[in-house]
C-alpha cells in the first residue's frame, strides 16, 4: 500500500510599496474569475465553455469596454 503525502502551504502578502502591483493583479484576477463564473455559459448556450473561448471573451472585454478597463492590469494568460 502506497500512502501519498501532500503538503499545503499558506502565504500571506503584507501590503507595502513593493507589492502594491501584485495586490492589484490578484484582486483583478479574482474579478475575472467571478465574471467567468457569473457568465453561466452552459445555461445560456447549452454547451460548456472552454479556456480558449473564455480567454477570447475576456480579451474582448479588456479592449472594448470602459467598465472592464481595469482588466488590463493582468497579463495575457488571465
Amino acid at each position: 500500500m502506497i500512502i501519498e503525502r501532500r503538503k499545503t502551504y499558506k502565504f500571506r502578502l503584507y501590503e507595502n510599496d513593493a507589492n502594491v502591483h501584485l495586490h492589484r493583479q490578484i484582486d483583478v484576477a479574482g474579478l475575472v474569475w467571478n465574471h467567468a463564473l457569473a457568465r453561466r455559459y452552459y445555461r445560456l448556450y447549452g454547451k460548456s465553455i472552454n479556456f480558449d473561448h473564455l480567454q477570447k471573451h475576456i480579451a474582448k472585454l479588456r479592449k472594448s469596454s470602459e467598465r472592464f478597463c481595469h482588466y488590463q492590469v493582468l497579463g495575457s494568460q488571465a
